[in-house]
């Protein structure tokens, strides 16, 4: 209603909208034409991939705001499902989010679009593959001094289920909080539960280090083969200190719970 009453107002809007959305296509569908009927610019993602990132872009006076969230803007599901969102102006993470939409647009317009490049933001299927394994790498070479936390809500990648593995064949304490398909065996190395309580555990957490080297992502991407290859996914990181040290705490009491976490 917020963009719709918008582009009644004569702002500029742009809405990449994904159609291959489990049980909201017609929703979706209905969604996007009473916007286009408005005025506002409306995409159906970026075929064959599927665009599965949650990102909001926001020019007011001469300031841009973004935000990056872990899960869908959706009323229903926002009540029911354990996301977050950050909202910030930095343009170190502004920049990279306006190559996004900006790489929507050319995507639905010209034949062949040229590959974005991104220096902070992990985009899927372009870096975020790569960037994972280098964080992985850089814990694997600190052996037991290393860590690595991840919460998603399905880790099936053989790629990534390799590269764990060596992880902690190196020694190296890992924490996984899955909440639906895990493909990993049991390891000395590896402490893994899903949590199962009042709200459906949705967001995805990546954490590689701890203390002052330590590096925080919150992402719409879980680990598997799709979503690292075939849709467009965004992982963000936490590069302010008191907000990391938030999520860090965060998934600490995830971690140690005794009550609704069952092991894996």
């Amino acid at each position: 209603n917020a963009l719709y009453n918008a582009a009644q107002n004569g702002k500029k809007i742009f809405v990449s909208i994904e159609l291959q959305a489990r049980f909201d296509e017609e929703n979706n569908i209905h969604i996007a034409e009473k916007l286009a009927e408005v005025g506002a610019e409306v995409v159906y993602g970026v075929p064959p991939l599927k665009v599965h990132s949650k990102l909001l872009l926001i020019e007011r006076r001469n300031s841009i705001f973004v935000g990056l969230s872990t899960g869908n803007f959706n009323e229903a599901t926002g009540r029911l499902y354990v996301d977050s969102i950050l909202l910030t102006n930095d343009k170190r993470l502004t920049s990279e989010v306006a190559e996004i939409f900006n790489y929507l647009d050319r995507a639905n317009r010209l034949r062949t679009v040229s590959e974005p490049s991104f220096k902070h933001l992990l985009v899927s299927p372009f870096n975020s593959r790569n960037k994972f394994m280098e964080l992985l790498d850089r814990e694997q070479q600190k052996g037991s001094d290393g860590y690595v936390l991840i919460k998603v809500n399905h880790l099936t990648d053989q790629g990534i289920i390799n590269k764990l593995y060596e992880l902690a064949d190196a020694g190296v304490p890992m924490d996984f909080i899955v909440r639906t398909t895990y493909a990993m065996k049991p390891h000395d190395n590896i402490r893994a539960i899903s949590i199962l309580d009042q709200y459906l555990e949705h967001q995805r957490t990546y954490i590689f280090g701890r203390g002052k080297d330590v590096e925080v992502y919150l992402s719409s991407a879980d680990l598997m083969e799709r979503n690292l290859d075939w849709r467009v996914e965004v992982a963000f990181p936490i590069l302010d200190e008191r907000r990391r040290d938030y999520v860090i705490r965060m998934m600490e009491i995830q971690v140690a719970d005794t009550s609704k976490a069952r092991y894996l």
